[in-house]
């Protein structure tokens, strides 16, 4: 897996020195960054950043990601991330990028030192074309965006990303409506949401509504309801004869009728 390498480059007056606040604001917003990725991608293991090279003048730094509880799965898929969303910082498509608003702020930060004595940040990866943001990428910041409703409710989907190395939260992915919902739990549900993986659940708790949109953002759990696998359900043949009712023969009209009369 490539190295993640960066090169901050200062006013040319003064032969790209740069600042050394700005290289420390830089490594802050960059491991923030990161970690927000991590809990994007649903990190199964604690990612590593292991400097590999430093350099002063233009300074450079060169990061190793590492997570050896999952042979670097959880790296890979955060390495791949950023690189995507730094360029999509460049290219004035953050907000299309499909990151959550957190992950967009996050990137957003890299940029600070644009508006002091840095004039250009660079990326790039070993084999990979660099990428470079200056005062004249067109950086724009996000739109505001308010919790404009709050309601007690329910959201049905498919249950993936369950992240609890920071703050547990998982995602779910309904079949209708929003993307995805962002879910906050408590660690109390861990077993069951451990259950949820991969399957059809119903999440229950207080949901937030942002922007006027009729489909919540956010929703905090209160309880979880696992649904059994589509093939584990009954099939409408199977309940053949089940009802007193329902006699050998008669039409399907007839039986379904009398599974709705109850």
């Amino acid at each position: 897996m490539p190295n993640l390498r960066f090169i901050l480059r200062g006013e040319g007056k003064d032969d790209d020195l740069v600042d050394a606040s700005d290289f420390s604001s830089f490594l802050r917003a960059l491991l923030a960054c990161l970690g927000a990725l991590e809990e994007e991608t649903a990190a199964q293991a604690p990612v590593e950043y292991r400097i590999t090279g430093l350099e002063i003048g233009s300074a450079a730094i060169e990061l190793e990601p590492i997570s050896t509880g999952d042979l670097n799965k959880s790296a890979e898929a955060v390495s791949e991330s950023f690189s995507r969303g730094f360029a999509a910082l460049q290219n004035d498509g953050l907000l299309r990028s499909g990151f959550t608003r957190k992950t967009q702020s996050r990137f957003l930060d890299l940029t600070k030192p644009l508006r002091h004595a840095t004039r250009a940040i660079e990326f790039g990866v070993e084999g990979g074309q660099p990428v470079r943001i200056t005062r004249a990428s067109p950086i724009r910041a996000l739109p505001e965006v308010k919790v404009t409703a709050v309601s007690q409710g329910s959201v049905k989907g498919a249950v993936d990303a369950l992240n609890v190395h920071s703050q547990p939260l998982f995602y779910v992915y309904p079949k209708s409506g929003p993307k995805r919902v962002r879910c906050s739990f408590p660690v109390e549900l861990l077993d069951d949401l451990r259950e949820a993986i991969k399957r059809n659940t119903t999440v229950y708790g207080l949901m937030e509504f942002q922007g006027g949109s009729p489909f919540p953002t956010e929703l905090k759990v209160e309880r979880v309801e696992v649904h059994p696998p589509d093939s584990e359900l009954p099939r409408l043949a199977s309940l053949w004869g089940t009802d007193p009712r329902i006699a050998s023969g008669r039409p399907a009209t007839e039986f379904v009728q009398a599974l709705r009369d109850g």
